[in-house]
């Protein structure tokens, strides 16, 4: 076990509450002005699926697990599940709704990433910081239009829509941001 402080945790870190596992599913930074600053995460236990909020002051420690990081290869879903290959051993794993999340609106096939194990079962994904999707759906961008702040909604082709620049069209590949879920620049690859 090794101890990381608070500042070390990240979405996917794995760490040991209540002498369980647990993903760190998503994390906000609070500095109220007047005290400590603050982490909260939210939590997802590894065995049962629970999920909690905990609040932690800045630098303080906790107890990071082992886990294996395996580089592996979305290639599809069915149903509820989705399966993924380990790049190395070429073994298929599938993961439920439940541990996929929000992030299967990242989700296109072929695309690279980690899968998190705890005692030789996958346990969590961990997705690159931005990947390129595929604008289908946008309204036209209208010159001098910034009524909305310069930005229009865009559905991309897994599904989700999020906030694109007026200068951005149907068709076009952006790269979005997987920690915010919000555009980051064009991309090249369609």
């Amino acid at each position: 076990m090794a101890t990381v402080t608070t500042e070390q945790v990240h979405k996917g870190t794995v760490i040991l509450h209540n002498n369980a596992p647990w993903v760190v599913t998503s994390t906000q930074f609070f500095n109220p002005g007047k005290g400590q600053a603050l982490y909260r995460y939210r939590i997802k236990n590894l065995q049962t699926g629970q999920t909690l909020e905990q609040t932690y002051k800045s630098g303080e420690k906790l107890e990071a697990t082992e886990v294996q990081h395996r580089k592996a290869q979305f290639l599809y879903t069915s149903g509820e599940q989705y399966t993924f290959m380990d790049l190395e051993s070429y073994e298929q794993f599938e993961l439920g709704k439940d541990i996929i999340g929000d992030d299967k609106g990242y989700l296109k096939e072929g695309l690279e990433c980690h899968l998190l194990f705890f005692q030789e079962n996958p346990v969590a994904l961990r997705l690159p910081p931005k990947v390129a999707l595929k604008v289908v759906s946008t309204p036209p961008g209208v010159k001098g239009d910034t009524a909305s702040g310069g930005t229009k909604p865009a559905e991309l082709e897994t599904g989700i829509t999020i906030q694109v620049p007026l200068y951005i069209n149907e068709e076009e590949a952006v790269r979005v941001n997987t920690e915010t879920g919000e555009f980051s620049e064009r991309a090249s690859e369609k």
